[in-house]
């Protein structure tokens, strides 16, 4: 990987569990790194409390992955779940189109939500909605996360399969939506798009695909869109009404991937400090900026 994106990890991922110290021995290891006949060595100085904050440091990231634990504890109902997947592919086969855009199966679900929350919490009535667009469209193993046996819901995948969901016109980008908001709901929104984020940025190693704004676009319009709608009382009816209105994106998903070029490799290798200044955290920043003001939430 970039000796940049690297120093990336240690400044943000490093820096969050650890003692400013233990990250700052791991910059000295990167920084002093020499390779001499086969070898590969390096040195490092450290202070007198290295061993008691690496100590701390790793109860902190078991603490959190406890903390993760607990969140994906809850458990939906898979009968609910089958009623809402049901319901999106009745809705769905009527329109009888090959591609069929995300807005059109938020729509439905959204619709369902609203119906149920007259004598439900709109809440949890869009919780089912999102966990349902994304077993049924993405991936039917989010059901285990919310302690479902995907056998459950066989005969509704088979039915599923044969829809094409697109978000702008592509597939993947659908997906990477949806992953976006089951990663929100399993961690939260800056987890999402800190994924993101580092997928993007190992796609700019060589022989990567490169950092697609397109898909991080998408990631971050996934996170925030799960965020919003299970935020509150007040954000979950608004969301309900929004979706139900009109079948468009534009509510929920910026058109404006387009507009934005590819960050490469060598432009994120040249960047003194890929935290604050790198090329691609402008791009990062804009799309935020933009996504965070679409209609939906205004």
């Amino acid at each position: 990987m970039p000796g940049n994106f690297a120093k990336w990890f240690a400044n943000n991922v490093i820096k969050v569990f650890f003692d400013a110290s233990i990250s700052d021995v791991f910059l000295q290891s990167l920084n002093n790194l020499t390779i001499e006949s086969g070898v590969v060595s390096t040195q490092a100085t450290k202070d007198g409390h290295f061993k008691q904050h690496s100590k701390d440091g790793l109860k902190a990231i078991v603490s959190t992955v406890k903390s993760f634990k607990n969140n994906t504890s809850y458990q939906l109902d898979y009968v609910i779940v089958s009623t809402y997947i049901d319901y999106i592919l009745d809705d769905v086969d009527v329109k009888k189109h090959v591609n069929i855009s995300l807005s059109s199966i938020f729509n439905a679900a959204f619709r369902l939500a609203k119906k149920r929350s007259s004598q439900s919490d709109p809440i949890k009535e869009n919780e089912y909605a999102i966990w349902s667009a994304a077993i049924a469209f993405a991936n039917v193993r989010f059901a285990e996360l919310v302690k479902i046996d995907p056998e459950y819901l066989k005969s509704q995948m088979k039915r599923a399969s044969s829809i094409n969901v697109v978000l702008g016109d592509r597939k993947d980008l659908a997906l990477h939506f949806l992953y976006s908001a089951i990663l929100e709901r399993v961690g939260n929104e800056t987890f999402s798009n800190n994924i993101g984020e580092i997928k993007e940025l190992f796609d700019a190693n060589h022989g990567g695909s490169g950092f697609d704004t397109s898909d991080l676009a998408a990631d971050i319009s996934g996170a925030r869109f799960s965020h919003f709608v299970l935020s509150n009382q007040s954000n979950a009816i608004r969301s309900q009404d929004v979706l139900t209105q009109q079948e468009t994106e534009d509510n929920f998903f910026p058109f404006i991937y387009s507009s934005y070029q590819a960050v490469d490799l060598k432009s994120i290798e040249n960047s003194a400090n890929l935290t604050n200044d790198g090329p691609h955290m402008k791009v990062v920043n804009d799309i935020k900026n933009t996504v965070f003001n679409l209609p939906l939430y205004r």
